[in-house]
């Protein structure tokens, strides 16, 4: 008998242990068994889902609204009217609007002493060659700067000199002249100009000129 008894025992037992668990109800399986989220990313540990609380559609399009006018609100603040040209003449006329001071050349500032003293140019030229050459005499500033230059770029003189002449000149000035790029100042003097090497040959009159000069060893 009691072998029989322990056989029993032994296949409750197996029974009890490989027993399938009965399938529980929707209801109880939401409530126990939590949402895993699995990560995308290799290696990191899995999280619990929390469920997200809903935004009515109502304070979404309540606070887009309120998002686009804040940006019109701004943008009309940085925003200003582009002012016309009558509008910027009457300004620079009263001194609302300063214009920027241009820098003028130490030749332009001689110029100018020269002119306030009512004292006249002459234009020399052919420095370089050792022949010393006199274009024009008793000149205004401004026109005796516009003619030497003019004279040295059609020319094969390289460099020309405004000398002052104490007397009255004898033409009337015309407006301030623009220094042309063509030339290079002196440190010492300002009135002596010299022609940069890339701009001596840029006319037919001197290209001519050079080959006349060569051809009677002029130079």
């Amino acid at each position: 008998m009691g072998t029989i008894k322990t056989l029993e025992q032994q296949r409750t037992k197996q029974q009890l242990f490989f027993r399938q668990p009965q399938p529980l109800k929707v209801e109880e399986r939401q409530r126990q068994v939590p949402l895993l989220i699995t990560s995308q990313r290799f290696g990191q540990p899995q999280r619990l889902a929390q469920p997200q609380a809903q935004v009515p559609a109502q304070t979404l399009r309540q606070a887009s609204a309120l998002k686009s006018s804040l940006l019109t609100m701004q943008s009309s603040l940085l925003r200003t009217p582009t002012p016309t040209k009558e509008v910027l003449k009457e300004k620079i006329k009263t001194g609302i609007i300063p214009l920027p001071k241009e820098k003028q050349s130490p030749l332009i500032k001689k110029l100018k002493e020269i002119a306030s003293k009512g004292q006249s140019v002459d234009i020399v030229t052919g420095m370089k060659l050792k022949k010393t050459k006199t274009i024009g005499r008793r000149l205004p500033p401004n026109l005796a700067l516009r003619k030497a230059q003019e004279y040295v770029d059609r020319n094969i003189e390289a460099s020309f000199r405004l000398k002052v002449n104490p007397k009255k000149p004898k033409l009337k000035d015309i407006k301030q002249v623009t220094v042309s790029p063509k030339f290079r100042g002196s440190k010492r003097n300002p009135l002596y100009r010299v022609e940069h090497r890339k701009y001596r040959l840029d006319s037919p009159s001197e290209k001519k000129q050079i080959k006349l000069a060569r051809r009677y060893k002029l130079i």
